[in-house]
């Protein structure tokens, strides 16, 4: 099983699959025939001030620097769910300016046919005009967050309102917003207070007509118990040997192998339990430390959702963007709590639940 995570931006994210139309675009009116890409105007920089360039694209689009490596660095990333192509594909560019000059970047698709090249400005000092090229400001500028805050507010400041959308709700919960205009400045401002669920990476959204930007949200741990295992069910005994080492000890005719870890602060014991075919049935982390059984508690729950019993015991899953993720999705991760005894068992959400 694989918890999959589609990342939007690295700083700004990762990911969506199925977004609904939304309210500020008018697609009929603003796509002309036969346009597959729709490409922003505004490539000027200033050095030492990041940016972002924003690609809507019934697909994704390609991007390579022809010239000005020592201009600008880029890193691209994509979000599904386009605001322009209702299930296209939004490519995000951001732009670490390095030095004043030009640079010339080549963005292609071959399956759409298209393929140009943009000019990046970038001059000293600040950005061209003294100020930021988009007039949209993002605050705050670190959006890495411990859990134990509970709720966080995201502020967002430009020359028209906007709206939002939240992008992994397993994470982030939306607590509440609201727009107002600041007769002094002249500028709207969107205040989002959102709660922070559960550990991990969440991208939340803000747009209008001209302006499309997802931060990338990181919502940290309070508790390093463990590290939990990079294995999937269709993993056997080598790939599990090739992910994790040679096992400490093996009961061939159990099926089952087990390994002695030292995590940050306690040492735990992982046992793997293979099927009669050889892949893998589910895997246990156990603690024999009263101290660290009392904060595997605290771990899970800052990363799982309970959602019911089985067998006396809470069963509990992770998955991405649900509000409450099913136990038999296969997309999930599930596991089975045994707190008392320091344990957690992993197991396979799509086997009937005979365990």
């Amino acid at each position: 099983m694989k918890y999959t995570i589609i990342s939007i931006i690295t700083v700004w994210l990762l990911f969506l699959v199925g977004c609904e139309p939304e309210p500020f675009s008018n697609p009929s009116n603003e796509i002309p025939s036969g346009v597959s890409f729709i490409v922003g105007n505004n490539n000027s920089l200033g050095v030492g001030n990041d940016g972002c360039i924003t690609i809507n694209g019934k697909d994704s689009c390609l991007v390579e620097l022809n010239d000005g490596n020592d201009i600008v660095e880029l890193e691209t990333v994509y979000t599904i769910g386009d605001k322009y192509f209702y299930g296209g594909i939004t490519t995000y560019i951001k732009t670490h300016p390095l030095a004043e000059g030009k640079a010339q970047c080549r963005l292609y698709n071959t399956k759409y046919g298209f393929d140009t090249t943009i000019c990046i400005v970038v001059s000293n000092g600040t950005n061209p005009g003294g100020e930021d090229p988009s007039g949209y400001i993002i605050s705050p500028n670190n959006t890495q967050f411990s859990i134990s805050e509970g709720t966080i507010e995201i502020t967002v400041t430009g020359p028209k309102p906007m709206g939002t959308k939240n992008l992994n709700t397993f994470v982030l919960f939306d607590y509440g917003g609201n727009v107002i205009y600041d007769n002094t400045t002249g500028v709207y401002i969107r205040k989002q207070s959102l709660q922070l669920s559960h550990v991990g990476p969440a991208g939340y959204k803000f747009y209008n007509e001209e302006w499309d930007t997802t931060i990338r949200i990181e919502v940290l741990p309070q508790y390093s118990t463990y590290s939990e295992p990079d294995l999937d069910f269709d993993d056997t005994r080598d790939s599990i040997i090739l992910k994790i080492g040679t096992p400490d000890s093996e009961n061939e005719s159990e099926n089952t192998f087990t390994y002695l870890l030292d995590g940050p602060v306690y040492s735990y014991t992982l046992t793997i339990r293979l099927q009669n075919e050889g892949t893998l049935k589910d895997y246990d982390i156990s603690f024999s430390d009263e101290a660290a059984k009392e904060e595997l508690r605290k771990f899970v729950a800052e990363r799982y959702f309970r959602c019911g019993t089985h067998n006396g015991y809470y069963i509990y899953t992770r998955g991405f963007n649900q509000t409450a993720p099913s136990p038999y999705s296969e997309d999930n991760t599930v596991l089975i709590e045994n707190f008392i005894q320091g344990t957690v068992s992993y197991k396979n959400p799509v086997r009937s639940w005979e365990w």
